[in-house]
């Protein structure tokens, strides 16, 4: 069956039910097509005191590391981060590792979402696994984070 993996930092869940609708609609139609679909949603891990400071990121907290939506496996490694990260660089680091952690067999296809951190971590993934990838962006991905980060 082929195997389609998607990697985005916005998916659908307890803490947001419409973060990433869209990657949900599209994980859905190729599902209903007879394929295997897998989600890799990482999710900032922030180190005590920091994460008790906000409300957002100490929502993270209870998200479950893996879970099951009808046909699709969703994969929520945590990674850590602090502030800015993403403009920094390091974050696609943090987020590859987290990855490499997970028990996933190699996908046909890898579709990430957003070039930076996911689009980075995806052509990590192509290269170790050596398969296609596809980038989709969007907003900030071509108009403020190339003047902002060096890895767009």
């Amino acid at each position: 069956m082929f195997h389609v993996l998607f990697i985005t930092p916005v998916y659908p869940s307890n803490r947001d039910k419409n973060a990433g609708i869209f990657i949900k609609k599209i994980a859905d139609i190729l599902c209903l097509q007879g394929l295997k679909v897998s989600i890799i949603n990482p999710i900032p891990w922030i180190p005590f005191p920091l994460n008790v400071a906000s409300k957002l990121l100490s929502s993270y907290r209870n998200l479950p590391v893996e879970e099951k939506d009808n046909n699709i496996i969703i994969y929520r490694p945590r990674y850590i981060t602090y502030p800015r990260s993403t403009i920094y660089g390091f974050a696609h680091y943090f987020i590859y590792r987290s990855i490499l952690s997970i028990k996933i067999s190699s996908p046909d296809i890898i579709h990430a979402h957003f070039m930076y951190p996911a689009g980075f971590v995806g052509m990590l993934l192509k290269r170790k696994w050596d398969i296609p990838l596809v980038v989709t962006t969007r907003g900030d991905d071509t108009n403020i984070y190339p003047q902002t980060n060096k890895f767009n």
